[in-house]
């Protein structure tokens, strides 16, 4: 995952790091993997991963709203490779990128 320097720090953790894995925050983490097993069809499975990007990446007390999330398709054939870009606004007033590759 790439990112700016204004929400490089904590977003990707965010995302690298299960939903409830730090017993010292519960709330922090990303709640992906739910949707891959519960979902049965690849579009409800992008649909709710692209929720629990948005869901865990606005908890980013630097991140004022989430503006928009791109899904890139995989290009040809079957793929086990989604990527989403998550454009953000910061609290700074800048507006910044975020690229979560799934595999």
């Amino acid at each position: 995952m790439r990112a700016p320097a204004t929400s490089a720090r904590i977003s990707p953790w965010r995302l690298t790091t299960g939903r409830g894995d730090d017993p010292f925050n519960t709330d922090f983490g990303f709640d992906g993997l739910a949707a891959l097993v519960e979902e049965q069809t690849p579009t409800l499975v992008r649909e709710r991963l692209r929720a629990s990007v948005a869901k865990t990446v606005a908890r980013d007390p630097r991140v004022r709203a989430v503006t928009a999330i791109e899904v890139e398709e995989p290009s040809a054939g079957p793929s086990r490779t989604l990527s989403l870009q998550v454009a953000v606004d910061t609290i700074a007033g800048d507006t910044t990128e975020l690229i979560a590759p799934f595999t």
